[in-house]
């Protein structure tokens, strides 16, 4: 009888659970309006002021550029089916970037208010105003794609608690827009075969504000919700209690982008239906990068953890991390960085290997992975396939991701103001030389410093790598 109880209760939690599904829109679908043109020559896209510009400072002079394998830097052009750029004669109104998906409004200097803050990258603007676009870019192939009117009553959440994404599809939290606002759903985007963008919204106003949330593989949606409990909510819009009393939802998630759930008989997966089932394979090390124990950073041994974009590079994706400890504030001088190799072409089962950077108060590995230049004395850091590249004060360190050695190389001719990934696991750099001229250039993992004939026009304020 108590077996039956139970079954009845859990078939009534799963009934209210699953309600959400009546807020769920239908699919709607995004065309591509235009592509950059040169994409596949650059190696990093982001934010910069011409510096032939007599006002640096001013958001109405921040163009979107790239750079390629010399350094260069160029106006990026976005064209489209008739030939027209896109771009033309427009700047940045804000800039939101993710691992494979970035998000840019683009807009013409007049619908610019001067104190808009392109750089606070935690929500998407919705571009309401006359002489504003807002685009969806999809990093690898360099297609553009137009969202104008997509969001008239709420913005997207873009930070590390409001969006997730995982190969083709990605998920972002929705916030109203009027009085206090809140959490009032999702928003998520799915990549489709015949080069479109799946866009569906689910209103679900149970979302937990500061908290995380996570999609795998197969595109279900992991949140905490408003009452405590971890839910599962499908591509239908089906919610259901995630088991198990975590207090975290990043517990046991696979780098194979897999949720697994443990109890009492073993590991449990969520598939492609957010359906529970039994694991034929468990990998023996979790991504789990919001909580881990580190017995020498606190009494509590908590940190949290903030982890960079995977650097994909065939079977092989590398993931960097910073320590940081959470409710004692000590501080921690701890990098880690996880090797990831995939050993099949599902990318299902797979092996790690981690090393710990003790001297990172000495060598500063900076959280973003990319250049991002916030302070005046930030770090600049590249990583290639193998490498993080990090300077500061005349000093380059090259630090090997297979065991953690390094080199360190003293910069005496050249003071770089910009490091980006060139492949090849050497990174490009632009700066100046010792008689104050703008020099672009190459360094070799063996530290060797090459210039080269490229131009560096732009003061560069962001600057992510392109996959």
């Amino acid at each position: 009888m108590k077996k039956v109880m139970t079954s009845i209760a859990f078939v009534l939690l799963i009934l209210i659970l699953s309600s959400c599904n009546e807020g769920t829109s239908s699919p709607s679908s995004l065309g591509q309006n235009g592509s950059a043109e040169n994409w596949s020559s650059y190696k990093a896209i982001g934010l910069g002021s011409n510096k032939s510009s007599r006002s640096l400072s001013s958001s109405k002079n921040v163009e979107f550029i790239g750079i390629d394998n010399t350094g260069s830097q160029e106006k990026i052009a976005i064209i489209d089916k008739d030939g027209n750029n896109l771009a033309q004669g427009k700047v940045v109104g804000s800039y939101n970037t993710g691992s494979r998906y970035n998000f840019l409004l683009l807009a013409e200097k007049n619908a610019i208010k001067e104190d808009w803050p392109y750089w606070d990258s935690s929500y998407v603007p919705s571009a309401t105003e006359k002489g504003q676009d807002l685009y969806l870019i999809d990093k690898i192939s360099g297609k553009f794609y137009l969202l104008d009117g997509q969001f008239p009553d709420h913005k997207l959440q873009t930070d590390r608690l409001g969006f997730a994404e995982y190969g083709d599809n990605f998920v972002s939290v929705d916030w109203s827009w009027s009085g206090n606002s809140q959490p009032i759903g999702f928003t998520r985007f799915k990549l489709k075969e015949d080069g479109s963008i799946e866009l569906r919204r689910h209103s679900i106003p149970d979302v937990s504000s500061g908290l995380p949330i996570w999609i795998d593989r197969y595109a279900n949606i992991y949140y905490q919700g408003s009452d405590g409990l971890n839910i599962v909510c499908d591509s239908d819009g089906q919610k259901y209690k995630v088991p198990g009393n975590y207090s975290y939802i990043e517990r046991y998630i696979g780098y194979n982008g897999i949720k697994y759930v443990y109890q009492e008989d073993g590991y449990y997966e969520y598939n492609a239906g957010g359906v529970l089932v039994k694991s034929e394979y468990v990998p023996r090390a979790f991504m789990d990068y919001i909580s881990i124990n580190y017995s020498d950073v606190g009494e509590d041994g908590r940190t949290i953890v903030k982890r960079v974009k995977p650097f994909q590079r065939g079977n092989v994706h590398y993931y960097t991390i910073n320590l940081t400890p959470n409710i004692k504030r000590v501080f921690s001088n701890k990098s880690k960085v996880v090797r990831v190799e995939f050993l099949d072409d599902e990318h299902i089962e797979y092996n790690t290997t981690e090393f710990e950077i003790q001297d990172s108060e000495v060598i500063p590995i900076s959280a973003q992975g990319s250049y991002v230049k916030y302070k005046l004395h930030d770090p600049l850091t590249a990583i290639t396939d193998n490498y993080i590249y990090s300077y500061m004060n005349n000093t380059l360190w090259i630090i090997s991701m297979s065991d953690g050695s390094k080199i360190e190389v003293i910069c005496s001719d050249y003071k770089f103001s910009l490091l980006t990934d060139r492949g090849s696991d050497a990174v490009s750099f632009s700066g100046k030389d010792k008689q104050g001229n703008e020099v672009c250039g190459y360094i070799t993992s063996s530290g060797d410093i090459v210039k080269s004939s490229g131009k560096a026009q732009y003061e560069v304020s962001r600057i992510n790598p392109v996959n």
